[in-house]
């Protein structure tokens, strides 16, 4: 069987002739062992994309009940791919204990010689873990992220139809093989929180809505209104969807699948706001150039804002840092008080703050 972590070449060898080392997924399956699968809550398992865990930057795993998602971020080796997927799987059929026995970097161990090392009183009790998963993970999907091109593929199990997770009271619509992103960003999980908790009886203006979860969560949060505004209109009705799930007020939520700069007239209409969430992509074809747009919207903000309104803006390009949107606010809207940078969610570890998500709160004085 393949290795996934093939062992260092003799010094003595020629250079030339020496194999690429191959990442070592130690840490993966050590991940996945630790998962809280009987939550069934979704969550981020593995977050290599942080830099803290050497050689695996280019992978994250998540846990969207039923199913294990892999995401890959650039091209590696089909044959440790290969061999990954299928070791995954396997363990999450036959689940041992990661606390319980030692988690090897290669899939030439069996799973018969992992339960050999445990001792005869750990048994009854890794075997009910053994049980609950084998019922509960039902599917595997992998995505590879190459560029442009993004590939979805269900490659064991299937997945349910429709596919509902839940993340804390939230009930969410998720679609894993159907495009790049799949539903919900996971790691804007402390964002959504923190909307739920300062929405009480207040008006919410949520731009670049994608499927309306900060607008779920301000009403499960006991908010008076929302305005949803994204120019995609298949994610907005997703959106609606959403707030169908959670059997939430319709009566008090607006969609509006517009540019957000040519329909500034209708967000004003049902303004002004005391919330305002802006979490826009870093690129959006005909509509938001981070680099170039924010500036823009940051300038009127006051034309939409009551007295001491909170704004919430995010910024999740790994290559723009908080300062960029500081100095904006500074430049074109200096009555907006900065207050503070929420924490990320510890399942998203991070070796440089300023490459994860960051969501800036401010209020205006």
């Amino acid at each position: 069987m393949t290795l996934l972590a093939s062992e260092p070449k003799s010094t003595s060898e020629p250079t030339s002739t020496s194999e690429p080392m191959q990442p070592d997924p130690a840490a993966i399956f050590s991940a996945l062992a630790r998962g809280d699968y009987d939550s069934q809550q979704m969550q981020r398992l593995f977050h290599g994309r942080g830099h803290t865990f050497p050689g695996l930057d280019f992978i994250t795993v998540d846990w969207y009940p039923p199913a294990l998602f892999i995401c890959v971020f650039r091209p590696v080796e089909q044959s440790w791919l290969d061999a990954l997927v299928e070791q995954v799987w396997d363990r999450q059929q036959t689940w041992v204990n990661a606390g319980q026995t030692e988690i090897r970097s290669t899939v030439g161990q069996t799973d018969d010689e992992e339960i050999a090392g445990q001792t005869e009183s750990d048994g009854s009790q890794d075997q009910t873990k053994q049980d609950r998963q084998k019922s509960q993970v039902k599917a595997l999907v992998l995505q590879r992220r190459q560029g442009a091109d993004t590939v979805s593929v269900v490659v064991k199990g299937e997945l349910p139809k429709p596919h509902v997770v839940k993340e804390k009271d939230r009930q969410i619509y998720v679609q894993l093989n159907q495009s790049q992103n799949v539903g919900v960003f996971p790691d804007m999980i402390n964002g959504r929180d923190w909307v739920c908790a300062h929405s009480e009886q207040r008006n919410v203006l949520n731009l670049f809505s994608y499927t309306c979860l900060f607008s779920v969560a301000a009403m499960q949060g006991g908010a008076s209104g929302v305005v949803n505004v994204d120019m995609n209109k298949s994610v907005t009705a997703t959106g609606r969807k959403n707030h169908q799930l959670n059997e939430l007020d319709m009566g008090r939520v607006k969609f509006f699948s517009h540019n957000i700069f040519n329909s500034w007239g209708k967000i004003k209409r049902h303004g002004a706001y005391d919330l305002i969430i802006v979490d826009p992509p870093s690129f959006q074809k005909g509509s938001f150039v981070l680099t170039k747009d924010y500036q823009r919207l940051i300038k009127r903000l006051p034309e939409l804002a009551l007295d001491n309104a909170d704004v919430m803006l995010c910024l999740n390009s790994p290559e723009v840092d908080s300062s960029f949107l500081l100095a904006l606010v500074v430049e074109h809207c200096p009555q907006l008080r900065f207050v503070q940078r929420l924490d990320n969610h510890s399942d998203f570890p991070e070796k440089n703050p300023q490459k994860s998500l960051k969501v800036l709160l401010f209020k205006f004085d």
